[in-house]
């Protein structure tokens, strides 16, 4: 029994039993005692009243968090030198008999408003499960007046209460360097909304559109007039998203129209550094390191000074081509469509944005449009065609929205028959992206790899798709190529496949683009006696065999890229050894020498070679540092040099992909 099924047991004996006492005696007709606070906790044991809350605490106890009772209120100051510290009060008992959360309150000190935003903390999260009660984290402003704030408990999270232990209030969540006072005259559950009170989490989507952000962000949504949300951040979490909810019309779509403005804060008048929009559909896999990666297009990354300037009335409209990325994802957004905003909160910007901001996003609109200039990826010029020897069992043809179909049926175990696409020279790009879809009921094995005469090693990439989901394989290289080479199934030699034959199938080729590829702006450094570097050329001076000296960078790698390539030119006068690698917050190598995190090259004398060190998510997602030696030989190989010697090293490029 998983921990959720014994939870509901167990609640379910506590309610029999608590039914049966009356909490406190209902079965021999006494009348259940009112709610108490003792010993530091608000007791409820179900007489049906109004439960008033106090014995306010914070969740650090220091002289930067206080509490402090007066005539008419409690004081709360705070001084947020940390993110998401907050004050709470304890509750126990049959609290599922309330459906509002309420408290009057008002803002004082320093400044006129304060961000805020409560939670009803859930002791049973588990996978899928919100961790506020009461559904999500909406955040509201305090003025200098006091409003009475109430808080509905949806029935979904409702029976929760019964198990909670703390309701935290947190100023100015997830910023820090803001301070100030909070004066909370009134707090209490009740089973109906108190006449005049302020609806915080309205149940209607035109509260904000449908657009949410979980407290981890650092992002504050709030309501603004004429607009779907008002959206402000103060240096926000790291890969932190805002989302929204997609309702596609009837009717075809190629266009999303995102008008916004970016507003002024503090001494910026334009705050809105940089924003990435993507969208999200439907769960892909558990990702072994604790949380869910989504089927995902990447849409469009919008800087200040770009292309996109503000209109008469200061916004900003920005229309985005979306109908290729919509097409990728059919099929893949059964459950869900969002469209996600990803503010200032990429880690690689880091120092290149202040982080601070606000942003009013006037609407979203996903349409049709006749006349708007469609995706026109060069590849659709694209002929593909199959080898002799697969002819028999595999077909190509044409099928609209797709750039071919690909149908095969017993195709043998190994037979290694190959799709093939000659590239015309002026489509050909340092990095290539094939976007397949299983059309079938049963899993594909894939490889594909870029050819001239033979294919190219290091854009050889193998998988398999799962039925009914697309995938995008992304191929680099620095090379000269004149093809695109793809097997599809009949490159399976997996023990696990019983058959001599291949459970036929169905493949759209839903499309190919090339684009340049993600170059990497490094700052190499060295401390090492033997070395130097400036502007990625090494100077070495004088290295004896063994000496393991090496040159770093600071680097991480956004998400959805998983590929580092370097470029190295040995402009020595003899062989060089070098190993890659990257390395975490703590400086601990990522992956073993054994893995494909680790490099080891042998690169002859006046040759340019290529590093390309693959990472997994997990890994990827932990890069913090690139660390490149030189001349890593020892006493015994028989290809070491004679040393001490003297020469020339010279670090191309850094490309992500």
């Amino acid at each position: 029994m998983n921990k959720k099924n014994k939870w509901v047991v167990s609640l379910t004996v506590a309610a029999a039993v608590t039914l049966c006492a009356g909490v406190f005696s209902a079965c021999d007709g006494e009348k259940a005692k009112p709610s108490e606070f003792k010993d530091g906790v608000n007791y409820y044991y179900g007489d049906g009243q109004d439960v008033h809350l106090t014995g306010w605490f914070p969740s650090v106890p220091d002289e930067i968090f206080l509490v402090t009772e007066e005539s008419e209120a409690v004081k709360m100051h705070y001084y947020n030198n940390e993110s998401w510290r907050n004050f709470g009060v304890s509750i126990e008992g049959k609290y599922s008999d309330f459906s509002w959360l309420n408290l009057t309150m008002k803002s004082g000190g320093t400044q006129d408003i304060v961000s805020a935003f409560v939670k009803i903390v859930n002791p049973i999260r588990e996978e899928g499960d919100n961790m506020n009660v009461l559904g999500s984290d909406v955040y509201f402003d305090l003025s200098g007046e006091y409003v009475t704030y109430s808080f509905y408990v949806p029935a979904i999270y409702r029976q929760i209460l019964d198990v909670v232990n703390d309701v935290c209030l947190f100023p100015d969540p997830g910023m820090t360097g803001t301070y100030g006072d909070i004066y909370v005259k009134d707090a209490w559950f009740s089973k109906a909304q108190p006449e005049g009170s302020k609806l915080v989490n309205e149940q209607d989507s035109d509260a904000t559109a449908g657009w949410t952000a979980e407290a981890w962000t650092g992002y504050n949504l709030r309501r603004a007039e004429n607009a779907e949300v008002r959206l402000s951040w103060n240096r926000p979490a790291e890969w932190a998203g805002a989302f929204r909810t997609v309702v596609l019309p009837g009717e075809p779509v190629n266009k999303l129209t995102f008008t916004f403005t970016s507003d002024a804060v503090e001494n910026a008048p334009d705050s809105v550094d940089h924003f990435q929009l993507i969208l999200r559909g439907d769960e892909a896999r558990w990702n072994e390191g604790g949380w869910w990666d989504y089927y995902e297009q990447w849409l469009v990354d919008y800087e200040k000074g770009g292309i996109y300037t503000p209109n008469e009335e200061g916004e900003i409209v920005m229309e985005i081509p979306v109908g290729a990325k919509l097409a990728a994802m059919e099929g893949q957004h059964n459950k869900q469509l969002l469209l996600g905003l990803q503010v200032e909160s990429i880690p690689t910007a880091a120092g290149k944005y202040d982080g601070r901001g606000q942003m009013t996003v006037k609407s979203v609109e996903f349409s049709w449009d006749e006349d708007f200039e469609q995706e026109q990826p060069p590849a659709e010029t694209l002929c593909w065609k199959v080898v002799s020897n697969g002819a028999k069992y595999y077909n190509i043809s044409q099928k609209e929205g797709v750039l071919a179909n690909v149908s095969y049926a017993d195709v043998p175990k190994s037979l290694w028959a190959n799709l093939y696409a000659d590239v015309p020279v002026a489509d050909r790009k340092g990095k290539v992206s094939v976007t397949l879809r299983n059309n079938g009921t049963e899993k594909v094995w894939y490889k594909s790899s870029l050819d001239s005469s033979t294919s190219i090693a290091g854009t050889e990439k193998y998988g398999t798709i799962e039925a009914g989901q697309t995938t995008t394989i992304v191929m680099e290289t620095t090379q000269a190529y004149t093809a695109i080479t793809l097997f599809i199934d009949g490159c399976c030699t997996d023990d696990e496949v019983p058959a001599e034959t291949l459970f036929s199938g169905n493949v759209d080729i839903v499309s190919v683009t090339f684009s340049e590829s993600e170059t990497s702006i490094v700052n190499w450094t060295t401390d090492k006696e033997h070395l130097s570097v400036t502007d990625g050329t090494v100077t070495i001076t004088e290295l004896p065999v063994g000496a393991w000296e090496s040159v770093s960078t600071d680097f991480a790698i956004e998400k959805g890229y998983s590929t580092v390539t370097i470029s190295v030119t040995n402009s020595t006068d003899h062989l060089v050894k070098f190993k890659l690698s990257a390395h975490d917050v703590d400086w601990a190598q990522i992956g073993l020498d054994s893995e494909a995190s680790v490099v080891w090259l042998e690169i002859p004398a006046g040759a340019t070679w290529d590093f390309i060190a693959v990472f997994t998510p997990e890994q990827a997602a932990q890069v913090r540092r690139l660390m490149l030696m030189i001349d890593c030989w020892t006493a015994e190989d028989a290809n070491a040099p004679e040393a001490p010697y003297n020469g020339i090293i010279k670090i191309n490029s850094v490309t992500v992909s």
